[in-house]
């Protein structure tokens, strides 16, 4: 939410020259305007209205770290412009480095303290921090400074958002949106409270709208989505699902010629390739339909990353993985998650064909030694977990859980708990009081890539996770899975029901209230205790100890 990047600059001899420059970008001729400003730097390096806005326009292009050296060389010349210092902020922000951005946001307000935009893009770099209270304070006293500031009410309802004050969040959004109607930051905004206020027909109005004016509008389109698919549309879910394509953040594996995405043409003895994207969870639950594809004479090469490479070779229908060099030749290629809306995956698709990807029964398992001798007679049941995903996914907070709060589950002397964590989340283990061999058998420095993983599962009665790449996993090589989701969950595991279509022996534990994980732990804890009484047989490593 930057305003007011283009300096005018003062009159100068080349003044006409800014001033054409400045004209074209308004218009949005980025291209034109950034040759513009550069002739100008050629002939007078230190002109800093045009080191201002070649670094503004940098930083509208993405190009963050290039805009960087133009404030700069801006800043020496004239230290003390609240302005450049405000972009410098700006750019900062672009690139992750959120304390500096903070820094130089209080460095212009230093110099210009009523600044309301500066004022606002501190309470960004704040909220981007986690400091939220004063991300909150900066954001009302830009509204102290101006009313009607807009960009501080669309950011009070992100912040509200984010904090799952989604009631709240919706309030700033109508203010915001009688400023600005469409804006789709803010709709956007108010179709995800909406969503998570369980409001799907208002949400999706939103999203509606903003498509209506707009119908390339990608995160509107990818929202509207995943929003759908929750609620079981697959046919409109599936085809604006497409826009993911159009993200600059999407990055398949593989990309190929636009002229061999497969489409839906005949598959008899052609060979395509599937170009893996997203995580490993959307890899896992989509490689599922090479079995389809090579049913109807398809021969089915996958492209995905290393960590990958030997478990989605174990799959069905899977003629070869590769995984970097050069890619075999092939009549067609499609990015993996393209398929359910090609193949028609509809409301009445339920899968029953587990397992579909399989643990390798000669990989070496050297972490039994980690396990204590049991004798023959010993029933314990041995049980996977994991508490944490991917911190950099969009919704990690709303997904994982602190490693304490499965206190009520570790306790169990008829459970033989095995964590499945990798990642910085695994040291949270280190610091639990029954880590070791009398509790908790810490796995994480055993598994190298998911075949590791996927041997590990092989030898587990039951995996308790929450929303994971290991959990589609596990579920895919048809071992029971208990998924701990949130009240608001990934569009692939919908509004209701225990039971998910995409795996038959998973179970969905969902949260009553959002943010609120007492009760699902609870009813696991529960649920273990009729697991442990009905499970009678040996399994698992203890099985597997007894024999040698």
């Amino acid at each position: 939410m930057l305003e007011r990047l283009l300096s005018t600059g003062p009159e100068t001899p080349i003044v006409f020259d800014f001033t054409d420059a400045v004209q074209s970008h308004k218009r949005g001729l980025l291209t034109e305007a950034e040759t513009k400003y550069r002739g100008i730097l050629d002939e007078s390096p230190e002109y800093v209205p045009a080191l201002h806005n070649l670094g503004a326009l940098l930083l509208t292009d993405g190009r963050h770290a290039d805009a960087l050296k133009y404030l700069h060389d801006a800043l020496r010349v004239k230290p003390q412009a609240a302005n450049i210092h405000s972009t410098l902020g700006a750019a900062l922000l672009g690139l992750g480095d959120n304390r500096q951005a903070l820094q130089s946001f209080l460095t212009s307000l230093e110099i210009s303290p009523k600044n309301a935009d500066a004022m606002c893009n501190a309470g960004i770099a704040c909220q981007k921090l986690k400091a939220f209270n004063r991300a909150r304070d900066y954001f009302y006293d830009a509204l102290e400074l101006s009313p009607k500031h807009g960009n501080s009410l669309i950011n009070l309802g992100l912040l509200h958002l984010e904090l799952r004050r989604d009631a709240i969040a919706v309030k700033y959004f109508d203010r915001a949106l009688t400023l600005y109607p469409t804006s789709a930051t803010t709709l956007i905004g108010k179709s995800n409270a909406l969503r998570n206020l369980g409001l799907y027909t208002e949400a999706l109005e939103c999203l509606d709208d903003i498509l209506e004016r707009n119908p390339a509008q990608t995160d509107a389109r990818i929202n509207r989505a995943t929003l759908n698919l929750l609620l079981g549309n697959f046919a409109a879910g599936w085809q604006d699902f497409e826009a993911r394509l159009d993200l600059k953040s999407w990055e398949p594996v593989f990309t190929g010629a636009a002229d061999k995405i497969w489409r839906g043409e005949a598959l008899a003895g052609k060979t395509i390739l599937l170009s893996t994207e997203q995580g490993a969870g959307d890899a896992f639950q989509a490689i599922r339909f090479a079995r389809d594809l090579s049913a109807i004479g398809a021969v089915v090469q996958v492209a995905a990353p290393e960590s990958l490479r030997r478990i989605l070779g174990t799959a069905p229908g899977v003629s070869d993985v590769v995984t970097s060099g050069d890619v075999p030749a092939h009549d067609y290629w499609v990015p993996i998650f393209s398929l359910p809306g090609l193949l028609n995956v509809d409301q009445q698709y339920t899968s029953t064909t587990v397992p579909y990807l399989f643990a390798d029964k000669e990989h070496p398992k050297p972490w039994l030694a980690e396990f204590p001798q049991l004798p023959e007679h010993d029933e314990k049941r041995r049980v996977g977990l994991v508490s944490a995903g991917n911190p950099d996914h969009q919704n990690d907070d709303t997904r994982s859980i602190n490693f304490e709060l499965l206190s009520p589950l570790l306790s169990r002397e008829d459970i033989q708990f095995c964590s499945l964590q990798v990642g910085e989340a695994s040291n949270d283990l280190k610091r639990f009081p029954l880590s070791g061999s009398a509790g908790i058998i810490d796995l994480s420095s055993y598994i190298g890539d998911y075949a590791d993983t996927a041997a590990a599962i092989s030898e587990l009665d039951l995996v308790v996770c929450v929303d994971t790449s290991v959990a589609h996993l596990a579920a895919a090589m048809g071992k029971p899975v208990w998924l701990m989701i949130a009240k608001t969950p990934d569009w692939r595991w919908q509004l209701q029901d225990t039971s998910t279509r995409w795996y038959p022996t998973m179970r969905l534990f969902r949260q009553t209230k959002a943010n609120d994980w007492s009760g699902v732990i609870q009813q696991v804890a529960g649920e273990l205790e009729k697991f442990v009484a009905e499970t009678t047989e040996q399994s698992g490593f203890g099985q597997m100890l007894a024999a040698e």
